[in-house]
């Protein structure tokens, strides 16, 4: 089996609940094939200033790092922590770059997490399940952008349907064609993240959630059960 983001486990496990484990690495495999600091062959829309280890700043104009992050979210992460995220880290090789990359690219997954959970009324969670529903939602956000998904969800409630993953599908189709779009996405992950260690399983299963801790500024879960 050709699990690219293994490597990374133990990193993303310190970072995020036990059942979003694989998920994450299918994020890092999809994005970067587990290649720490790769650099996206396109550009994005907006150029961000980042700092550099050597002084000053250099301009970042594409997705960086494990989980291509870009540079207008990498520059948000900077503005909220202390000790934030050089370029050359972002761009670096090591491990202790692709560790600080993955903690990048969590902190912006979670961020969507919460803003859905705020947009739909939904949990994550519920008891010891994952809401497989806000997960895939979450991972069109993580594709898409949060701005874009929260247009269509405005959409569904104008049309009184629930804002569901099923119902993004059926009402608009044209998301899940051609290949590069958001729910293509979503059904590549999943795909992927079976990969590492029946994630389809634990996802369905779930795992005990004992608690939830903040810890500079990222929302570790603390799990323990099917994983």
């Amino acid at each position: 089996m050709n699990a690219p983001a293994q490597q990374w486990k133990a990193a993303v496990a310190a970072r995020i609940a036990a059942p979003l484990v694989p998920f994450i690495l299918a994020i890092i495999e999809n994005e970067s094939g587990g290649r720490a600091g790769a650099k996206a062959y396109r550009s994005t829309r907006i150029t961000k200033n980042l700092p550099s280890e050597t002084g000053g700043v250099i301009a970042a104009d594409r997705a960086l790092g494990l989980m291509q992050t870009i540079p207008l979210v990498i520059d948000d992460f900077n503005k909220v922590h202390s000790a934030g995220v050089t370029y050359e880290q972002m761009t670096g090789a090591t491990k202790a770059d692709g560790m600080k990359q993955i903690q990048v690219g969590i902190w912006t997954f979670l961020n969507n997490v919460r803003a859905l959970e705020r947009l739909t009324n939904q949990s994550l969670f519920s008891g010891n399940r994952l809401n497989l529903n806000l997960l895939k939602l979450v991972l069109v956000s993580y594709a898409w952008g949060i701005g874009n998904l929260r247009n269509k969800l405005d959409v569904l409630a104008d049309l009184n349907l629930d804002p569901t993953f099923d119902n993004l599908r059926a009402t608009f189709p044209e998301l899940g064609k051609p290949a590069n779009q958001p729910l293509v996405y979503v059904d590549r992950i999943f795909r992927k993240a079976a990969k590492y260690e029946g994630a389809i399983e634990t996802a369905t299963t779930g795992a005990s959630i004992i608690g939830a801790l903040l810890i500079g500024g990222l929302l570790i879960w603390a799990a323990r059960g099917s994983i």
